[in-house]
């Protein structure tokens, strides 16, 4: 299944009232560079490529240059095409992964990782949100983006839709895929 352009994710998520930070596409290390300090330091980096996956914070436009370099290479020793760096400012609060897939043999599910990965098979109810938040150890502010996230696997069941949250102290999508 190939993967949504972040533009596509981007409309999708602001479509559903999923908050997330936007990000530039830096598609040389100058870019680089410039968006990083457009987006303040420190700034996170994200390997934008099939296959490669890379993120780094940097604090100075010089980090910014050399970790897009560092990336480039990365992507040609995997032989894999480089579509860019998303560059973004970074956000404090508490991490987590959370996201819908599609599972043949059991339908559409939803899970959240925090300590550790849990699924549940869509819909869940507000208390399967909030027992699934306890055992992951993950943030307890997630429970209204898991709902929300069920009610998207329920109408959409094929998507595959990969968050990293941070909590600040409501969620925000820092990086996005979806297939």
């Amino acid at each position: 299944m190939a993967t949504l352009p972040r533009d596509k994710v981007r409309a999708f998520l602001k479509k559903h009232q999923i908050a997330f930070i936007d990000s530039y596409l830096a598609t040389n290390e100058r870019q680089c560079a410039s968006f990083a300090r457009r987006a303040g330091f420190p700034a996170v980096l994200e390997a934008v490529a099939a296959g490669l996956a890379g993120t780094t914070t940097v604090r100075q436009e010089a980090e910014a240059t050399a970790s897009f370099l560092r990336f480039r290479q990365a992507a040609k020793e995997a032989k894999v095409r480089l579509a860019g760096v998303a560059v973004r400012r970074q956000l404090d609060g508490r991490q987590a992964a959370c996201g819908t897939f599609w599972s043949p043999q059991f339908g559409p599910t939803v899970y959240v990782t925090g300590v550790r990965k849990v699924g549940r098979l869509a819909p869940i109810s507000a208390e399967e949100a909030n027992s699934m938040i306890t055992e992951a150890g993950a943030a307890a502010g997630l429970a209204g983006l898991l709902l929300t996230l069920s009610a998207l696997a329920v109408k959409q069941p094929k998507l595959s839709l990969a968050l990293e949250v941070v909590l600040t102290p409501h969620p925000v999508a820092v990086s996005f895929r979806a297939t």
